[in-house]
């Protein structure tokens, strides 16, 4: 193991779909470009874990059927193990809370869970961009990366540090702010985490 891997890392957040998981047919439609940033909710309620069985059992399919058959865009692997030399990826999804397990599967499956500090599900109403600025904020996490335009602007927007937006056609052409770095392959994440700390280890 390298030295890398035995220090404490910061935390980076890495969306699922579309950055680690293939979309359905190669094809990524299912991305945002809406620019509100509507500030988080004061009071935010987190779903009752005790829901009626059925409604829990026809959700849990319905997250397993969104699984089914999807593979993992040809970088992911290469590209989690060189993110996780500098930081601890945790994947932070707008996918319901209940299909972490799932998720959980899907990746160890395909070999990628090895590189994963832990998987956290969307267990509120918040919109798929508020949800990750809470946990951004609850965890202290500077960085993302993500598929979807209107939650890079909206994370870039809130502070973070840095935002990854993965290049795919739908979310071209939206006035990013400069902390929002677009990246076409997971292993550009890497190396832009490395070319920024090369001056503080210089300094060290």
């Amino acid at each position: 193991m390298s030295e890398a891997n035995t220090r404490v890392k910061p935390e980076i957040a890495i969306d699922l779909d579309g950055v680690i998981c293939r979309p359905p047919l190669g094809v990524n439609v299912a991305i945002g470009r809406s620019l509100k940033l509507r500030p988080l909710p004061e009071d935010i309620q987190e779903r009752n874990s005790d829901q009626r069985r059925a409604w829990w059992i026809l959700r849990y399919g319905l997250e397993a059927l969104k699984y089914f058959g999807r593979r993992p865009l040809p970088d992911a692997k290469e590209g989690l193990a060189a993110i996780s030399e500098l930081r601890t990826p945790v994947v932070v999804t707008a996918r319901n809370a209940i299909g972490v397990p799932l998720i959980e599967r899907w990746l160890e499956l395909h070999g990628l869970r090895e590189n994963i500090a832990t998987v956290i599900g969307n267990n509120t109403r918040l919109s798929p961009a508020q949800h990750k600025l809470r946990i951004a904020r609850l965890r202290g996490i500077r960085e993302h990366v993500d598929d979807d335009g209107s939650v890079a602007y909206y994370l870039a927007r809130n502070h973070l540090e840095r935002v990854y937006l993965r290049e795919w056609l739908f979310n071209r052409g939206l006035p990013y702010p400069e902390n929002v770095i677009r990246v076409e392959r997971l292993i550009r994440v890497a190396e832009d985490l490395r070319r920024r700390a090369a001056p503080l280890a210089e300094k060290a």
